[in-house]
């Protein structure tokens, strides 16, 4: 055995080994000195990089206890039944395929939804009572981090499709105005989660929004409005242009520092096999600090962005999530959703701006008693300045078959093809309702 370690090529690996094992070891040491320094300048900033930084700023931040819609909302939750299903093949009502001037229910479809809406008379009370309020706080257990469940989101979106389609309901009966409360219902309750720090709750409130646009646009197919809720209507699409991703940005800079956190602190080593043996050498050799710092550099470009109102594109050879790759190297992880993030914002803008020229032009109707012929036509008496596509240029309109029609270059994939957004109202509506 003596001679053995005598022999010069062995002594070369025992001390090229020797060398190795420091290098990874100060690589470790010096990342995570590295990464400690980044969090603090970054916290400095006003960021919260930790689950307890950013679960005070959450509850801090919400509305005065006697307006909260929180418990409130969280007593009516368990009150909506299991009507997902139903509620997502009815959310937008025939609106698209209707021929301009036919009922906006047919009258298997309105007995299918009243049937849901006496159902939940009590729910939509709840829901009306609770949107009047200044905002919400759920209860979020953010020391679970990724873990964290959240199970008002579900509810949420559920109660935003049911006070659709009640006022979808309300217009058919000629109800126009109790219509327009419950949309605007729709848009004040998809303020409450724009403060809450996750990305499924700003798709969320993304949604909400959609949501909300495409029932107005159903419920103007049938009836007219008053000046004094498209003015409402216009007033809350602009300030729902407004990018509210940055808190959500936040709290995904937060849960994943708490999860590199975690296999930094060796939380991770219980996995067995090769795996468990490739994590330990990846926190060694001090890799897992490199990813983490890059992690770091995206979400700072991403809160600038944020900050500036632009749009971002995250390039990264790793576009398809996987869960083992990710178990590896987790901070490679969300870059796989960030961009559908900014997408999906991109998308509610456009929608935004073209329901406000939609408003525009309804009200132009009402003023001239015909439809404007171009967009400028518009301006400036309906609208200081037309919303710009984000796109980029500026959005379309056309008046065929029967539809006025406002488009986006703003696409978006649809049975097999990509086709742009778009809204639209009937040139010619029989038997509408006045208010």
């Amino acid at each position: 055995m003596k001679r053995l370690w005598r022999h010069p090529l062995v002594s070369a690996l025992a001390v090229l080994f020797l060398v190795a094992f420091v290098v990874y070891w100060m690589s470790g040491v010096a990342g995570r000195w590295v990464v400690a320094e980044r969090l603090e300048s970054i916290e400095r900033s006003g960021v919260p990089v930790t689950l307890e930084g950013l679960a005070e700023r959450y509850y801090a931040s919400g509305p005065h206890p006697g307006k909260d819609a929180g418990p409130l909302l969280e007593e009516i939750f368990p009150r909506i039944e299991t009507e997902r299903n139903t509620l997502r093949n009815l959310r937008y009502w025939p609106v698209r395929e209707r021929i301009p001037g036919e009922p906006l229910f047919t009258e298997e479809t309105y007995q299918e939804v009243s049937a849901i809406l006496d159902n939940h008379a009590e729910v939509l009370e709840g829901l009306r009572m609770a949107s009047h309020k200044k905002g919400a706080r759920f209860t979020m257990d953010f020391a679970d981090g990724h873990d964290m469940t959240l199970p008002h989101i579900a509810s949420m979106r559920e109660g935003m499709m049911l006070l659709a389609l009640n006022a979808g309901r309300l217009a058919h009966e000629g109800d126009p105005p109790a219509a327009a409360e419950d949309i605007i219902a729709i848009l004040n309750l998809t303020k409450f989660l724009a403060d809450e720090p996750t990305v499924v709750s700003h798709l969320t409130h993304v949604a909400g929004l959609s949501i909300g646009l495409h029932a107005l646009e159903g419920v103007l197919s049938a009836a007219e409005l008053s000046e004094a809720f498209l003015l409402r209507f216009d007033a809350s699409f602009q300030e729902a242009e407004t990018p509210v991703f940055r808190r959500t940005l936040e709290g995904e800079l937060a849960i994943m520092n708490a999860t590199l956190r975690d296999r930094s602190g060796g939380i991770w080593e219980e996995e067995d096999g090769w795996l468990g043996l490739f994590t330990r050498a990846y926190v060694l050799s001090g890799l897992h600090y490199r990813d983490w710092l890059r992690y770091l550099d995206v979400m700072e470009s991403l809160l600038q962005a944020a900050d500036l109102d632009e749009q971002i594109a995250i390039s990264d050879p790793y576009t398809e999530f996987d869960w083992n790759y990710y178990l590896l190297r987790p901070a490679f992880g969300p870059f796989t959703y960030f961009e559908r993030v900014f997408r999906t914002q991109r998308n509610s803008n456009a929608l935004m701006g073209m329901g406000r020229i939609l408003l525009a032009a309804e009200r132009y109707r009402l003023e001239q008693g015909a439809w404007p012929e171009a967009l400028p036509d518009l301006v400036p008496d309906f609208l200081e300045a037309l919303p710009p596509d984000p796109a980029g240029g500026d959005f379309q309109m056309t008046t065929d078959g029967g539809w006025l029609k406002v488009y986006s270059h703003v696409t978006i994939r649809r049975d097999g093809e990509d086709r742009p957004l778009s809204v639209r109202l009937p040139l010619e509506r029989s038997g509408r309702n006045g208010n």
